[in-house]
């Protein structure tokens, strides 16, 4: 359900990101999405969906991690919201960040202090998401972080917006792609869930580009 209360709220904050200068050459399309797993042992996806408009997932983690709380352990439910399908050159793009707490532990609380969701663009310093191939494709230049690196965690049940810019330029010969992505972090060097969402000019491929489980209808 908050799944699509977060979808209704992106959309309505995405109309005054698309600039009155656009002309359809400058619209890039989502052409996948894809879940890059880098958690542990200690750390379980158990649920997870994406699609155009956001999406979530659920994530179960040992208490032993780290030595937080050894014997006990806490499952958390991340979300974001964005319309992603198509982009304009220029345009701030608004991801809605959000999660909360399944379990209701003196565990959960340390845990949730220290996990959290947010998004970036392909301009930072993290390890590629993606194959080596896949990445001599990317223009990294294209989606860049805006503001500061607004963080929801579970623990603090707040929500908060990161923001993103794609910008204008000239193409890169033999790099047709671009990329962002929404990350799950839990404690831990490196411990973390990616969502890339993939883009290029081409057109849209058809069919639907959801990954996962769809959340149950509302009712």
């Amino acid at each position: 359900m908050l799944h699509r209360v977060m979808t209704a709220l992106v959309l309505t904050a995405t109309l005054s990101t698309i600039p009155a200068h656009a002309a359809p050459g400058d619209v890039w399309h989502l052409q996948k999405i894809v879940m890059v797993d880098k958690l542990d042992e200690k750390a379980e996806v158990i649920d997870h969906y994406a699609d155009t408009y956001g999406g979530h997932a659920v994530v179960q983690v040992d208490g032993a991690l780290g030595s937080i709380c050894p014997g006990d352990g806490a499952t958390m439910n991340f979300f974001w919201g964005i319309d992603s399908r198509e982009i304009f050159e220029g345009a701030v793009i608004p991801i809605l960040l959000s999660s909360n707490e399944l379990t209701d532990t003196p565990c959960m609380k340390l845990i949730g202090a220290k996990a959290y969701v947010t998004a970036a663009g392909s301009d930072t310093k993290l390890p590629p998401p993606l194959s080596a191939k896949t990445m001599k494709a990317v223009d990294t230049r294209r989606f860049i972080t805006v503001g500061d690196d607004d963080r929801s965690y579970p623990a603090e049940k707040t929500g908060s917006q990161r923001r993103l810019m794609l910008v204008a330029a000239d193409p890169l010969p033999g790099k047709p792609y671009a990329y962002f992505q929404v990350r799950v972090v839990i404690p831990g060097s490196e411990r973390e869930l990616r969502f890339i969402y993939v883009y290029s000019k081409d057109p849209a491929p058809a069919g639907s580009l959801d990954i996962g489980t769809p959340p149950p209808p509302p009712g």
